[in-house]
């Protein structure tokens, strides 16, 4: 009995299990909910202008993904190595997208957009002092000074009558500050916890001082299984959902502003916007000219150079390029202008689209109208089409590639094929064809590059990957030659470093023995009597060879890095030949001064022709 009376004691009731499986049930709902779906968008700051957006970490589209095949250890096609889903142009941006929408500030003012940088709730509210999302379907706002909860379209569901106020937690408690006190509230706005502690953490955290928080948050779970907050969360939800609908769809626009902005000339130079009946600048005054150009666009002239900004004051492109041109119908920006290339001028254009987000860089002669998704553009001579995404057909790029490749110089064709790595990112051939280029122009580390490119696209091309190869086997062969260079050369420095140190002589009195010289410089022993004069100029004739070795091995370096340790070399051997005519002359002997300890050492290694040498500025003649 007493073993049957133990097992008993361990048997859960099970209307205790039930509740726990409700509570578990429910937990899960919520969370997902408020979790919303997660963003691969990452919160980046653009460190030349300090700005902010998001920048796309997750799986890319159109050029982007194109690009992103060449791998992580090699350079980015013209540079653009940020996939910017929305542009850096808030001065702050909330941490992360929550339930597809984050808050940004900028103009003094908050407001709420989208993943496609569309401007979902205008900016209205006033700064806080964290940005929130949305949570639960609602998000705190300051509203003049006052804090409430909003839902997705903007419509006030709890009232701003706080101090301060953070969006919901899990428990579906959010914290509210009035008169400095600390409390909580519940989704329709009661408060559960009242306003009388110090600070957040002693009403949630402290032992004992958090007993009130816990009986609420027992009572808010209570509440939400009785359906007490099913009126206000239909309601919320039925909002989320519409807003959802306009969200996943990437060709809604949605309403703007009746207010129209207006142009201000704060002088004769420089042009701003202000809304009506405010004093903040939108847009502040730094433009030449500001000019509508519809839908809620302004086309904006800075340093002669053009960009556009939006009614709201936001900076959809910058004032980089020569020329901007709208098409309202595709809904997106041609933009581009003068481009040099390798020395060779280009206009290339690109295409953004209306909520600033770069569909392809600056790549193509001309880009005409867009029409059900496809229009006509030409690159290098050639008019072809290209697709939503900006990109030429495979065949029209690899006929572009073959033309070049027989008919350009060097210079050109790197340029040009530049231009096609730009228009298909993702061909072989073109990156493995400039690869080859450069190496004809001794670009040995730029041509691996291309070449490693052209081997991750195609890593079964037997024919890239034995130029790779080779192309890499020159790359380590000349570093061999530089590393032998300089070890030489050290082994000279080191000799000549001794042999002023320890006196005539090093190691048995040979002296520049690696630099193909050696003698007996016994003239630079303490005799009392000296050497004969023949002696002396015997010497001195020693240094000049040497002094000439010297520089014509310089002149002949095709290493850079060796110049440095060449001119110490002969402003040490300028010396010796110095001092070999003081000490003859000391006993009484006239050595005559060579043109060759004149030379200006400090032009070694610009050219023979470049080389200014005694008085005459020429190689002398012994």
């Amino acid at each position: 009995m007493e073993k049957i009376k133990l097992c008993k004691s361990r048997i859960f009731p099970i209307n205790i299990c039930r509740n726990i499986f409700m509570v578990m049930l429910i937990s899960i709902l919520v969370s997902a909910y408020a979790n919303g779906s997660k963003s691969n968008l990452k919160r980046t700051k653009y460190k030349t202008t300090g700005l902010y957006g998001f920048v796309n970490e997750g799986k890319k589209t159109g050029w982007w993904a194109l690009s992103s095949m060449q791998g992580d250890n090699v350079e980015m096609n013209s540079g653009f190595s940020d996939n910017w889903r929305v542009p850096a142009i808030y001065d702050d941006v909330s941490d992360e997208f929550c339930e597809d929408l984050a808050a940004v500030f900028f103009n003094g003012h908050v407001g709420f957009i989208d993943q496609f940088n569309r401007m979902v709730i205008p900016p209205k509210y006033l700064p806080s002092k964290k940005l929130n999302g949305f949570k639960f379907g609602l998000s705190a706002v300051n509203v003049n000074g006052k804090y409430g909860y909003i839902n997705k379209k903007g419509e006030v569901v709890i009232p701003a009558i706080y101090d301060y106020a953070e969006n919901f937690d899990d428990n579906l408690l959010a914290t509210v500050v009035m008169n400095k006190r600390y409390g909580a509230i519940d989704l329709t706005g009661d408060t559960v916890v009242p306003c009388k502690f110090l600070k957040e953490e002693l009403m949630k955290f402290v032992p004992i001082q958090n007993k009130l928080y816990r009986a609420a948050t027992k009572l808010v779970k209570s509440n939400f299984q009785a359906g007490k907050y099913k009126k206000i969360q239909d309601g919320i939800y039925s909002v989320a959902e519409e807003v959802g609908q306009h969200l996943s769809d990437t060709a809604y626009k949605y309403e703007l502003p009746k207010i129209k902005p207006i142009i201000f000339a704060k002088d004769t130079a420089h042009y701003g916007m202000k809304l009506p009946g405010d004093t903040m600048w939108i847009v502040k005054p730094m433009y030449s000219k500001i000019l509508s150009i519809g839908d809620g666009f302004y086309e904006v002239d800075k340093d002669w150079h053009k960009g556009i900004v939006d009614l709201y004051g936001r900076t959809i492109i910058p004032c980089i390029y020569a020329a901007i041109e709208y098409q309202p119908k595709a809904n997106l920006f041609v933009m581009g202008g003068g481009y040099k290339l390798f020395g060779k001028s280009y206009d290339l254009y690109g295409l953004t689209d209306a909520n600033g987000y770069m569909i392809i860089p600056p790549t193509y002669e001309s880009i005409f109208k867009y029409d059900k998704g496809v229009s006509n553009a030409m690159l290098l001579g050639m008019l072809f089409q290209i697709d939503k995404d900006g990109l030429m057909p495979t065949e029209d790029a690899l006929s572009l590639t073959r033309a070049m490749v027989a008919n350009a110089n060097n210079q050109d064709k790197q340029a040009d094929l530049t231009c096609l790595t730009y228009a298909r990112p993702d061909i072989a051939e073109i990156h493995r064809q400039r690869g080859l280029c450069r190496k004809e122009m001794d670009l040995i580390g730029q041509g691996i590059k291309d070449l490693s490119i052209a081997h991750e696209l195609e890593p079964s091309n037997k024919e890239i990957t034995q130029e790779m190869k080779d192309l890499k086997g020159i790359r380590n062969s000349r570093r061999l030659d530089n590393v032998l260079a300089i070890l030489q050369v050290a082994s000279a420095v080191a000799t000549t470093a001794a042999t002023i140190a320890g006196g005539n002589t090093v190691d048995g009195g040979s002296t520049y023995s690696d630099d193909g010289y050696s003698g007996d410089n016994s003239y630079m022993s303490s005799s009392k009597n000296g050497l004969s004069r023949e002696e002396y100029q015997q010497q001195y004739d020693r240094w000049v060879d040497a002094m000439e070795r010297q520089y014509n091995g310089s002149m002949h370096s095709s290493n850079g890095a060796t110049y440095v340790n060449d001119k110490q070399n002969m402003r040490r051997i300028k010396k010796e030949m110095e001092h070999v005519r003081r000490e003859a002359s000391r006993h009484g002997y006239v050595i005559n001064r060579s043109q060759w300890e004149d030379a200006n050492v400090e032009a070694c290694g610009q050219g023979v022709n470049d080389l200014e040498i005694g008085k005459h500025g020429t190689r002398p003649r012994r």
